[in-house]
């Protein structure tokens, strides 16, 4: 039997040769009906004066596929790519990343961004420069917060005009005096105030932020002081302005500082010594 003339079926083995001849235009009508059905999934409807066909909005499949390797092949599945296939598209589901064939190979049209991370591929080479960004540097206006201001990072030098205000003021240490905690805030410390155990050898190392020039000590059970100066010797403490020096009682250190001496005054064992190391 031949097709019913619905355009439903799908028979290319239809009409047989030794069915009725009077079928002949039915079997018309429905390859007819047929392929307009079939167009119509994803075309305009087909009309006389040569309308219709045109694909419609969000037809026509490109190629994608979770896979590690670019297609080949035509549609077909066996027609080779090339360069009568340039402009199709292929969407790369692992990298999320759209490809446009040039007529010889893949090339990627978005950047890569499902793998969380910048590659080189979403600039125009593998490194970042100025014009990559609104300007060549970094400047206040292309920084989004308040609180940064064009005066504190106007150049690469930290200014008084860069804090605060251009000096320290009483109200601003809260109770007008200066103590370790208030120094050890500071980007650059300048001052250390803390203690020491002392351990009777040549070498008790005290580590600082910094390497100080000058070193005050005191004896916690009697209060005996001696300081040093970097300045004025490298290695001698001094009870008072020049009395009763201790030779080979210090060195300074980028890190801090180490007693040298195993005198009572600076490091006798298991005496606690309080310190005032300053910066230059």
């Amino acid at each position: 039997m031949p097709h019913d003339g619905s355009g439903d079926g799908w028979n290319e083995t239809l009409p047989q040769d030794s069915d009725p001849y009077a079928y002949g235009a039915q079997e018309i009508r429905d390859l007819r009906a047929g392929v307009r059905i079939r167009m119509e999934c994803e075309h305009e409807n087909l009309a006389t004066s040569g309308v219709g066909g045109e694909h419609l909005a969000g037809s026509a499949k490109i190629y994608s596929a979770v896979t590690a390797s670019a297609p080949t092949v035509r549609p077909d599945g066996t027609t080779s790519l090339g360069a009568n296939d340039e402009g199709r598209l292929w969407y790369d589901e692992t990298l999320k990343t759209l490809f446009i064939y040039t007529g010889s190979a893949w090339s990627a049209v978005l950047p890569t961004i499902g793998t969380g991370v910048i590659t080189g591929g979403m600039l125009a080479d593998d490194t970042v420069t100025g014009s990559k960004m609104a300007h060549g540097t970094i400047v206040a206006e292309n920084l989004a917060s308040d609180s940064v201001e064009t005066a504190k990072i106007k150049d690469a030098n930290v200014t008084a005009a860069k804090l605060a205000s251009d000096s320290v003021e009483t109200e601003k240490v809260k109770d007008g005096a200066i103590t370790a905690a208030k120094l050890a805030t500071g980007a650059t410390q300048l001052a250390a105030i803390g203690t020491y155990i002392g351990n009777g050898s040549t070498v008790n190392k005290i580590t600082l932020t910094f390497q100080p020039v000058f070193v005050q000590v005191w004896k916690e059970s009697n209060g005996m002081q001696y300081h040093g100066n970097s300045k004025a010797s490298a290695t001698t403490m001094y009870k008072d302005s020049s009395g009763d020096p201790l030779t080979s009682a210090i060195t300074y250190n980028e890190d801090g500082f180490t007693i040298t001496s195993t005198s009572q005054n600076v490091n006798q064992n298991s005496f606690t010594y309080h310190y005032i190391a300053l910066k230059e």
